[in-house]
């Protein structure tokens, strides 16, 4: 940038004014680079334009630091005593309109207090600190403006306060792009009122990125707090008067009643099944030709429902889909925005998002943004996922995308209940004296025909459940029960220690050679995805029983109890708690690729 072109303004910024106002909001930086983060995301290809990167952020950043630096001050500078209480009445009109000179502004027209009718509608005081960087907070309370206006008709108004910061007091060019943001509907303190707008603030108790207060029809206060990065409670359009006591919020608890049992599309994207979903053609020179199809026709099909955010799971998904395309395997892959903290406009993201989708030939379904439905499934569900959607409401699973990553293309459908039942049959194959031949194990003369049991623990740190059970099976005279370490293979024994502690010492635990252990842990990792402590059983018959024999029902007393678990169900709770267990930082971040490419080939032969 020319230097001697630079206008005046505060040396914090160390910029020009106007390159300023290129990452203010509701400006959002949209150049090139942007599309290739994508692809990086999506085949883990670099980033050629790095210094175009470099400059965002940078410029970004600095933005980010003054708004910070400026609110801290701010905080203290505008901070005063407030006797706002929630459910106390609130006159609006007289705050809005002290005087008779007193006005608003709406589509650039003046309102004043004779034209403006406020009694029997929610209305909405919100203050800003102008300007603010283009990922601001302010995107949501923007985003649910234009939803609120919308749904609401007649029964709602939102008035924006926006006080300027320091070097911006006269920038009218500011607010105005500040403004620019909010529908036209939408109420403001208009740029020369600069007095009145900071009354209106210091009235409402200051502010620290933005300060709101909801007034319901009766005009008492149902809302009043700041907002920040880390608020757990968001915008959400009313729809149903029932609830009215909630509205515009929603918590996690409340977000969970409109989706107790969701077994739909329609249910999952929060809207009618008429409406319609998009994705964009090569149409040739560059060009594309978007097309739509109705939530309808998609109900008879299977559907991923990707909820992105941050673009980690593209990899997997992309892999996946093209998988399931070789293999004729129908799986159509539908794309939902759900706003992350690098926060710009929604509405235009999925345009962008299927653009550049069209420009790598993957032909993936993207939903229009829907502010309600954005809201609920971050709630519900944490980071990004992939929920599986049956045909025709058949069954969902909220596990695609875990399940896609353990299992590959062997786990498709990519349901528990699929994964389990596959799992099952493969386990159905193993035989006693196959199992025996794996351990380098044999049985005495006198052990056969009875219930064999395999006991797996780790020697230095038993499992209490799991002991327990282990020293009521060796009162049964009909089963024989024997020790093995899944511990390292040269750690079979205990030192000396407690008497509880030499009591389980006393335990002769089958781990003879590393190559053995490697054996078993290959086992529960193929079929069990890891190690855990557990009782393996074998009927008369050879063939597994129970997986988690520990868990069967016993009478004290007895010399002898049936052993027979329902394997399907030990299948799926062990899948189940694994699955739980799958911390959200492996599929968000950086998992161990080889680890899983590993499990999936331990996998190849699954049917």
């Amino acid at each position: 940038m020319d230097v001697e072109k630079r206008k005046k303004f505060p040396e914090k910024f160390k910029l020009d004014k106007e390159e300023i106002r290129r990452y203010m909001f509701p400006c959002a930086p949209k150049e090139p680079w942007l599309e290739e983060k994508f692809i990086k995301a999506l085949d883990g290809s670099r980033i050629n334009s790095e210094s175009e990167l470099f400059h965002v952020l940078c410029v970004s950043n600095q933005l980010t630091n003054s708004v910070r630096k400026e609110c801290y001050y701010g905080s203290s500078k505008y901070r005063f005593k407030c006797d706002i209480e929630i459910g106390k009445p609130l006159d609006v009109k007289s705050l809005l309109f002290p005087s008779r000179k007193g006005c608003l502004v709406r589509r650039g027209l003046i309102v004043d207090a004779k034209n403006l009718k406020l009694s029997g509608k929610y209305v909405m005081l919100c203050c800003f600190m102008v300007p603010l960087n283009w990922n601001s907070i302010a995107w949501k309370v923007a985003v649910a403006c234009h939803d609120l206006y919308s749904k609401m008709k007649n029964r709602f108004e939102m008035v924006i306060v926006a006080i300027m910061r320091d070097g911006w007091t006269h920038d009218k060019k500011a607010f105005s792009q500040f403004m620019s943001a909010f529908p036209s509907s939408c109420l403001a303190i208009p740029f020369h009122a600069k007095s009145h707008r900071r009354r209106v603030c210091k009235y409402l108790g200051g502010m620290f990125m933005a300060n709101m207060t909801l007034v319901n029809p009766a005009g008492n206060v149902l809302l009043h707090n700041e907002v920040h990065q880390s608020m757990d409670i968001e915008f959400v359009p009313w729809y149903h008067l029932a609830n009215s006591h909630a509205f515009p919020f929603i918590t996690d608890a409340d977000a969970g009643l409109h989706l107790t049992t969701p077994s739909s599309l329609e249910d999952l994207l929060y809207c009618r099944i008429s409406d319609f979903v998009f994705r964009k053609n090569p149409s040739g020179s560059e060009a594309f030709w978007k097309e739509k199809r109705p939530i309808s026709q998609l109900k008879s099909k299977l559907v991923g429902l990707y909820l992105y955010t941050s673009g980690n799971l593209l990899p997997w998904l992309r892999k996946i889909e093209e998988a399931c395309r070789q293999s004729d395997k129908e799986l159509d892959i539908v794309v939902v925005y759900l706003p992350d903290w690098d926060r710009q406009d929604p509405r235009w993201y999925p345009e962008f998002f299927s653009t550049v989708l069209a420009k790598q030939n993957i032909s993936w379904w993207v939903a229009p943004y829907n502010n309600t439905a954005s809201i609920i499934l971050k709630h519900l569900f944490e980071g990004e996922k992939v929920i599986i959607v049956g045909p025709n409401g058949s069954y969902l699973d909220t596990y695609g995308a875990e399940l896609m990553q353990l299992y590959g293309i062997t786990g498709y459908p990519f349901t528990v209940k699929h994964v389990a039942q596959k799992t099952l049959a493969e386990l159905s194959k193993v035989t006693l004296e196959s199992f025996l031949d794996l351990l380098n194990m044999s049985l005495e003369h006198h052990h056969i025909g009875k219930n064999i049991l395999f006991y797996f623990d780790y020697p230095l740190s038993n499992n209490s459940v799991v002991y327990d059970a282990y020293t009521r099976f060796t009162s049964d005279v009909d089963a024989v029960i024997l020790p093995c370490s899944i511990a390292d293979a040269t750690v079979v024994t205990e030192p000396e220690g407690d008497d509880s502690k030499q009591a389980r010492g006393k335990l002769s635990w089958h781990n003879p050679c590393i190559a053995v252990n490697t054996v078993v842990e290959k086992f529960f990792t193929r079929f069990f995805n890891r190690r855990f402590p557990t009782i393996v059983a074998f009927g008369k018959d050879g063939r597994i029983c129970s997986l988690l024999a520990h868990r069967l029902p016993y009478s004290h007393g007895d010399k002898s109890f049936p052993i027979k678990g329902d394997l399907l169900e030990e299948v799926s709770s062990i899948l189940t708690d694994y699955l739980d267990r799958y911390y959200d930082d492996e599929l968000r971040y950086y998992p161990d690729m080889l680890y899983l490419e590993e499990l999936q080939e331990l996998r190849q032969s699954w049917v």
